[in-house]
Formats: structure tokens, C-alpha cells, sequence
């Protein structure tokens, strides 16, 4: 028989630095937000081995356990990275929108200084036009102090010594001065504005230097996965008399069936975030408008083992994330959710089925790439509904400052299924029945239609846009 069987392995191994590498990269990333990663240069077994084994019932048994243990760990290796990058990815969204809001006020603040300097000019000018008017009458050097003098607060004063003022003279220098302090005012509040965008734009690009990272880690562990498990799917079946299709297929629907048995319960309402933390525009439409897998229970095809299962307590806002303590509301009645608006529905559900098959792209919004939330939004934009800013984080808590969480348990398509790493909202999806959902799932897949993964993740509540 030659050499024994773990002899074989451990030689073998030897001369699979690329495992090494793999492994590395993922433990990498997956460690920089608290994960490990499920399985570090494993041992696959060689043809070989399979014909050695297959004389022994024994061993033949053990190498059918060391098979399926193989593929669980490829496939919890894959999950878990690509969890890691959807988590990266929507610190990456918040940051973003934390910084457009910036932006925004920013712009805001400067147009309002703009216009408060343009007014406060008329204002000194109306004011220096009385103190001429003054001066004629007044003669002397106060009329010449009074004409030339650039302080609306020196000019108030000296007309107020002299005893010259009307009542409409003095509205006059008083609104000059109001103008002026305004004026000063918003032009300070937009350099602090400025120095606050300047902040959140070095913040945004780390995480996004992160998210990418997270990324690369994920394609990755998914690109091993895939490299590895046909050829330890046809070792399976060799052992067991089948095929590796037959062999894929029993373990898909194993997973499915994992994912139905762990679906979320109905939770109480979580607490409500911080004022702040919804942003969105709620009476606005939008304007913002990456294989496919009909099974499974995660995005690598195994269950991550992450909790909770029920809505976050405590919300992400702008990075840094802030952690309040927020104490749950007052116990209320179960509100009656009305139900969907049909055509509404069938317009968001029909605009994502048509970008079925477009790239995922972190950002993407549009018009054929794609990151989760972004398809959300656009989806539902194209109903005429804004659901909130480009975030699953946001979107969750805008629909929650509305009413419109459903218990999953009522879940009805057109409704937004939300996964959550206990802080915030890492990625979203629409509900189209029968336990299916669209997705822009991540850089190693396209935008889909399957089933519903990582129950433990599943929020127990969906949004209803359309209530």
C-alpha cells in the first residue's frame, strides 16, 4: 500500500502554500471585526485516498464524516467571510451617507452665509446713506465720523448720543447690525461645517479602504469553496453510489430546511433609536435608483453561528458608531398593520426582477450595478416610495419612525427582509413569497432570486413600505 494514509496528507499539505495564503488573507480581515475564521488549511484528500478507503468499511465511513466535514467548512469559511464583507460594506454606506449629509449642509450653510453677506451689505449701505443724510443735517465732525464709520454698532451708539434718531433711523441701524451678526454667524458655521466634512471624508475612505479589504477576503474564501467542493462532491458519491449533482442537491436541501427550522419569531418592538439616527426624507420619492441559488441558509451555502435573531437595541449612526443606552418603550398594543399596496408591490418587485443578473458593486445604485440597499431603494423609488437613505441601517429605522414593521412571521411579499450583527443592519432584501427573496448579495454573485439565508441573522421584523 505504500505509504500511509495521513503520511500521504501531511506530505501533500506540504506543498499547498496557496492554502496558507487563503486562509491567512481571511483570518485577516475576519479578525479585524471580532470573527475567526471556520477552518484553516485543511487536509483534502486525494483520489487516492478514496480507493484506498473504500476496502475498509470502517475507513470508508470516516472518510465520508471527513468529506462532509470539508464541504460544512467551505461553506462556513465562505459565509462568514462574505458576512464580514456585507458588515464592512455597511459601515462603509453609513460613513457614505453620513458625509453626503455633511456635504449637503455644508452647501446649505455657505449659500445661507451668501445671502446673509449680500443683505448685510444693503443693510450698511441703507445705514451709511442715513449717516450722510445726518451729517448734512448735523454738520461737523460727528456727520463726518457718522458717514465714514464701517461699524454698525459705532454708528448706532454715536446717533444715539447725538439724539438724532427717528424710530424708523434707528430700525434702520438695527437691522444693519442684525444682518451683520447673521451674517458672521452662518459664515462661521460653515467653516465648521467644512472642517466636519473634511473629517467624515478621511473616515470614509479608511472604511472603505476596509470594506474592499473585506471584500478581497470574501472572494476569496468563496472562490475556494468553489474550486474545492466538486471535486469533494464526486469523492462523496463515490463513497455513497451516487453523483456529486445528487450529493449537492441533498445538501442544499438539508440547508433549506435548517434556515425554514430556525426562522425568527415575532420579537418585542425593539426600542427607538436616537433622534437623528433615522435621517431619510419620509413624504419624498427616491431619485436614487452582483449565480443564482435557490437554497441554502447563508450566503456560502452553511449557517453562520452569529447572534441575534431579533432587532438590534441600540442603532449605528454616523462612524464612529455611537452606543446609547435606550430604554424599550412602554409595552403597547399590537398594532393592526394594514396590508400591502398590490401595485406598489408589483412595481418594486417587477423593477428588481429586471436587474436579475447585473454585478454587485459596493456604492452601486444603479442603472446595472448594484449593492443591496441600493437596489432596495431604487426599487422602491421606482413605486414612487422613498424608504430612506442608501443603508439597510437606515431604511430599517426609517421604517420603524413610520409604523411599518411587521412581525416576520407576517412577512408578505414586497416587504424588506433585514440581517443584523447586533448593532447595525448589514444587509437588505425584498420578500417575493414562498420563502424567496432578490438580492444583490455580494462581489461573488450576482443579483438574484433564492431563498432565505442565515436565519440567526434574520431581524424578526420586515418593513412595509406600502403601510
Amino acid at each position: 500500500m505504500g505509504r500511509g494514509l495521513a503520511e500521504r496528507r501531511r506530505l501533500r499539505f506540504g506543498r499547498r502554500p496557496e492554502l496558507t495564503v487563503s486562509a491567512v488573507a481571511i483570518g485577516a480581515v475576519t479578525a479585524g471585526f471580532g470573527l475567526t475564521p471556520a477552518t484553516a488549511n485543511p487536509d483534502y484528500p486525494s483520489w487516492d485516498d478514496v480507493q484506498d478507503a473504500q476496502g475498509d468499511e470502517a475507513a470508508a465511513q470516516a472518510e465520508i464524516e471527513n468529506l462532509n466535514g470539508l464541504l460544512d467548512g467551505l461553506e462556513a469559511s465562505a459565509a462568514e467571510a462574505t458576512r464580514t464583507q456585507q458588515i464592512a460594506a455597511e459601515r462603509y454606506r453609513i460613513a457614505q451617507t453620513a458625509l453626503d449629509e455633511a456635504i449637503e449642509q455644508e452647501r446649505e450653510l455657505k449659500s445661507g452665509a451668501r445671502k446673509a453677506e449680500e443683505k448685510a451689505a444693503v443693510s450698511k449701505m441703507r445705514a451709511g446713506l442715513l449717516a450722510a443724510h445726518l451729517s448734512r443735517q448735523a454738520g461737523g465732525d460727528v456727520g463726518l465720523n457718522l458717514g465714514i464709520s464701517g461699524d454698525a454698532d459705532g454708528l448706532l451708539y454715536q446717533l444715539s448720543a447725538v439724539g438724532k434718531l427717528t424710530e424708523q433711523s434707528a430700525g434702520i441701524y438695527a437691522e444693519a447690525l442684525a444682518d451683520r451678526n447673521a451674517a458672521e454667524s452662518l459664515r462661521s458655521q460653515a467653516e465648521s461645517a467644512a472642517d466636519q466634512r473634511r473629517t467624515l471624508a478621511a473616515d470614509a475612505e479608511e472604511i472603505l479602504a476596509e470594506a474592499e479589504d473585506a471584500a478581497e477576503a470574501a472572494e476569496s474564501a468563496v472562490a475556494e469553496q468553489e474550486s474545492r467542493q466538486n471535486e469533494l462532491l464526486a469523492q462523496l458519491a463515490a463513497f455513497k453510489g451516487t453523483t456529486a449533482a445528487t450529493e449537492a442537491q441533498y445538501r442544499a436541501g438539508v440547508a433549506a430546511r435548517e434556515a425554514a427550522a430556525r426562522a425568527p419569531a415575532a420579537a418585542p418592538p425593539p426600542p427607538r433609536p436616537p433622534a437623528g439616527a433615522t435621517g431619510g426624507t419620509p413624504n419624498s420619492a427616491g431619485a436614487n435608483p452582483g449565480g443564482t441559488n435557490t437554497g441554502g441558509s447563508n450566503p456560502g451555502g452553511s449557517t453562520p453561528t452569529q447572534p441575534p435573531a431579533q432587532p438590534p437595541s441600540q442603532p449605528v449612526v454616523q462612524p464612529p458608531p455611537s452606543q446609547p443606552v435606550v430604554q424599550p418603550p412602554p409595552a403597547a398594543p399590537a398594532p393592526q398593520n394594514p396590508p400591502p399596496a398590490t401595485d406598489k408591490v408589483a412595481s418594486a418587485i417587477a423593477f428588481a426582477r429586471s436587474q436579475l443578473g447585473d454585478a454587485y458593486q459596493l456604492g452601486g445604485s444603479g442603472p446595472d450595478r448594484w449593492d443591496c440597499s441600493g437596489l432596495t431603494k431604487a426599487a422602491y423609488a421606482a413605486a414612487g416610495i422613498n424608504i430612506g437613505t442608501h443603508s439597510a441601517t437606515n431604511q430599517y429605522y426609517t421604517a420603524q419612525s413610520r409604523g411599518q414593521l411587521v412581525p416576520y412571521a407576517q412577512r408578505q411579499p414586497g416587504d424588506l427582509i433585514f440581517w443584523t450583527d447586533g448593532s447595525s443592519m448589514y444587509h437588505v432584501a425584498i420578500y417575493t413569497g414562498g420563502g424567496m427573496m432578490i438580492e444583490a448579495p455580494n462581489p461573488s454573485a450576482l443579483v438574484r432570486e433564492r431563498g432565505i439565508w442565515g436565519a440567526a441573522d434574520v431581524v424578526g421584523y420586515v418593513a412595509r413600505p406600502t403601510a
